[in-house]
């Protein structure tokens, strides 16, 4: 049989063969006469003067070129619809463009291919068919680079050159009924770690046990003896491989290696049945951290669309949450693949790429797990969070959410369990600290004190009235200061540390006049209304800061903006964060969950430094001022937290909070650091819906940073 390149090279030299002959008969006046009629010749005849004709030169084809790198062009770009308006009428009518379509987008899923990249090396044209030999170098994200010699066969028609299409275009070895297949393999999930290699989620090996149906010998004693060995109904099992073909390996159950151990002799006696190693996620202390560790599940349809080019398959387990989540591509690491052609009978027919894969990465958190289990002890019973960042580099010591949650819940218990949590009026799978919008209270008023002193003109020593009520506004719009006798006279320095509403108020109205775009730019020089984007988090909220440059916010709602009420919103963590740079003399960090990423081997590590997101617009002077403030509210008699920090040894640092939140008791804050003078750890408790700052939160406070100090003391 001739192949494609033969042909074309015989059709050729027939065409040359003809014009030969032809050739030879006008030049000779004769045209050939076959041997077996040659006769005597005719008598001589008068020959007439020859008639000159015009010669006919047909019109050469122009070059498939074009059609050939407009083809495989669109290829690269994965413009199938494209692709198939170029081919020819006979491969139109032999398949259909969804036909056509569903088998380049089919082959581009299953070899998760990234890139594409065609080069032609010849083409070769006889009459109206040419043969372009090419080469297609494919970058798949589990089998690597692999470079494939084809070749694409044109027709002309009317109009210009088509592609006569075959699959065995895609991939030469893709005749009739064979098939593209991956082969996909990784290592062992990365394992999650707190600061001292306690670990927070790990893996745990199983055994799947299957049947082979082809590889039978007695069905029904088969049956008999294997349910019982593996807790199942014999029903269920003949279920489970009923419709499978014979050959498919079918899983039945998975068995942890002390179940297998139990029972393996007699399972391996049994023809037809077949073993699978597997792992299971496992978190030891599933009810500690959850919020942080998150947890892994089935990849959703939507994650698999997103996922599926990087090697992900409908069987795969993801992050769903936390810092399973967040370090999603360290813990899987990089998969590899085999990509094969298989014949119908399941056999490889070629292998078209290879690749081994990548070492997972083991996370270690910044978390102190004593920390963390004490500060989750303390909102036991509660509604709210607590966290405890170092100030001098960012690093979450502890965060606390209550109510929370057993993680074991979401990936294997019962589903009445599961269900019983998703329905849960108190929302425990909300991490409170990262997630929950609040209005941040008194805690805020640091904020406004900040932009008084900066750009309102304002001094420490700023006299005020305060009678309980304040008409700034004018008498038809009165507004009452927390403490209903007033704080008589005082000045800002005072105001800050005894929280008169009144006096930020008055600020808060002048900063307005001054410039609208003031309090609410300073809100965001202190990291409110953004997500902190913190190292380890990824479903964070931003909160809100009403700004009336931007949107409609009257007088009035800026004045409650200044007391930290109205429509400002907050997360806890953005609390921190502002106490952290208030802290440290300014410097706004990205708060970070991470201390390091690494191989279990440890010889590849991924750096995750402390990174400075900003500073706060606070001239050193003013931001001691705001210190020494902060410091006479847990040291001095008039200071709204001096009761709660009274005899403790380490001098703290710290703002109250009673944010209204109706309907119900106000959202307890509590803001600090300490040592005061020397800060190295930050402190924020909230609990919703609990009362007053300085009776609920501070008191829980001084508890973390009594635990903080016992093993760190100053």
């Amino acid at each position: 049989m001739l192949t494609r390149r033969q042909f074309l090279r015989h059709s050729l030299a027939l065409s040359a063969s003809a014009a030969v002959a032809a050739f030879i008969a006008q030049s000779t006046g004769c045209a050939p006469v076959p041997s077996s009629s040659v006769t005597a010749p005719p008598p001589p005849t008068a020959t007439p003067s020859p008639v000159p004709t015009a010669a006919v030169t047909p019109t050469p084809l122009p070059s498939p070129e074009p059609a050939i790198r407009a083809f495989l062009g669109a290829w690269e770009k994965g413009q199938y619809e494209a692709m198939y308006a170029l081919l020819s009428e006979p491969s139109k009518a032999n398949f259909s463009q969804e036909a056509f379509v569903k088998r380049y987008r089919d082959i581009a899923a299953e070899g998760a291919f990234a890139a594409i990249k065609t080069e032609t090396r010849e083409i070769e044209v006889a009459l109206n068919k040419s043969v372009a030999n090419f080469n297609v170098t494919i970058s798949s994200t589990l089998a690597g680079d692999f470079l494939r010699q084809n070749q694409l066969g044109l027709t002309y028609e009317p109009g210009g050159w088509h592609v006569d299409w075959q699959p065995t275009s895609i991939f030469r070895e893709l005749t009739p009924g064979n098939t593209v297949s991956m082969l996909a393999y990784g290592t062992s999930r990365g394992e999650i770690f707190d600061r001292s290699n306690q670990k927070l989620a790990g893996n745990e090996s199983l055994v799947t046990v299957g049947v082979v149906p082809r590889d039978f010998d007695d069905e029904g004693k088969l049956l008999a003896v294997l349910a019982p060995l593996i807790e199942m109904d014999a029903k269920s099992i003949k279920e489970k491989y009923a419709g499978a073909r014979p050959e498919w390996f079918t899983p039945l159950k998975d068995l942890t290696l002390d179940q297998y151990r139990k029972v393996e002799e007699k399972l391996k006696a049994l023809s037809g049945v077949s073993f699978r190693d597997k792992e299971r996620r496992v978190y030891p202390v599933s009810t500690t951290a959850e919020h942080v560790t998150g947890y892994v599940g089935a990849i959703s349809a939507d994650e698999l669309l997103r996922m599926g080019p990087k090697g992900y398959g409908a069987n795969d387990m993801i992050g769903k949450a936390g810092i399973e989540k967040w370090g999603e591509t360290y813990l899987r690491g990089e998969l590899g693949g085999t990509l094969l052609v298989m014949s119908q009978d399941s056999q490889i027919v070629a292998t078209l790429g290879a690749r081994g894969p990548a070492p997972a990465y083991n996370v270690f958190t910044t978390l102190h797990m004593d920390l963390q289990a004490f500060a989750e002890n303390e909102l036991k019973g509660k509604i709210g969070s607590a966290i405890v960042i170092d100030t001098r580099t960012a690093e979450v010591l502890a965060l606390a959410s209550s109510p929370g949650y057993d993680i074991n819940t979401l990936i294997g218990g019962k589903a009445a369990d599961l269900q019983a949590l998703l329905n849960n009026k108190d929302r425990p799978l909300v991490n409170r600290a990262t997630q929950g919008l609040y209005p941040a209270g008194s805690v805020y008023k640091i904020v406004t004190a900040s932009a008084g002193l900066e750009k309102a003109s304002f001094t420490p020593d700023s006299k005020f009235e305060c009678e309980g009520v304040w008409t700034g506004l004018g008498t038809q719009y009165p507004k009452k200061d927390w403490l209903i006798t007033g704080h008589g006279k005082i000045n800002l320095f005072n105001g800050l540390v005894q929280s008169c509403d009144v006096v930020f108020y008055t600020v808060g109205l002048a900063l307005d006049k001054t410039d609208r775009s003031l309090l609410p730019t300073y809100a965001r020089a202190f990291g409110y209304g953004a997500p902190t984007r913190a190292a380890g988090l990824t479903d964070e909220a931003g909160g809100n800061v009403p700004d009336p440059t931007k949107e409609t916010v009257f007088v009035g709602d800026m004045v409650n903006v200044a007391i930290g009420q109205g429509d400002l919103l907050a997360t806890p963590l953005q609390v921190a964060n502002m106490m952290v740079a208030v802290a440290n003399g300014g410097t706004l960090y990205r708060p970070r969950l991470i201390a390091k990423v690494t191989t279990a081997k440890g010889d590849k590590s991924v750096d995750i430094p402390t990174e400075t997101i900003g500073k706060l617009p606070v001239s050193a002077a003013n931001l001691k001022t705001i210190r020494d403030a902060l410091r006479a509210v847990t040291q001095t008699a008039p200071g709204t937290a001096s009761r709660a920090f009274a005899g403790f040894p380490v001098p703290v640092a710290g703002k109250t909070g009673t944010a209204e939140a109706p309907p119900g008791l106000p959202h307890a804050w509590f803001a600090a650091y300490a040592p005061a003078d020397s800060p190295k750890v930050a402190v924020v408790v909230m609990v919703e819906h609990s009362g007053e700052g300085s009776s609920i939160a501070a008191p829980i406070a001084r508890r973390i940073f009594e635990k903080y100090f016992a093993a760190n003391p100053p």
